[in-house]
């Protein structure tokens, strides 16, 4: 399996089942994808635009909360 980005990558996280994947980009992306199945050669995937500054770090709180903070300064939750 590959995934690729469009920008630079600060940060990556598991959810806790390992079933999926966040990445966080410098150009304000994060990437949320299933990688339930090391055999499906194009993962689903679901991407969100941050309209602030990038995050740098990510972490999953639970299998379907994240927390997400960077050069805002302040903690965000999706």
């Amino acid at each position: 399996m590959t995934i690729t980005s469009n920008g630079w990558i600060n940060s990556l996280a598991f959810a806790p089942s390992s079933k999926n994947l966040c990445y966080v980009t410098h150009d304000c992306e994060l990437n949320f994808v299933d990688v339930s199945d090391p055999n499906n050669k194009k993962p689903k995937s679901e991407k969100l635009l941050h309209t602030g500054n990038p995050h740098f770090n990510c972490v999953f709180i639970d299998e379907d909360k994240l927390v997400a903070c960077g050069y805002d300064k302040v903690p965000f939750l999706y």
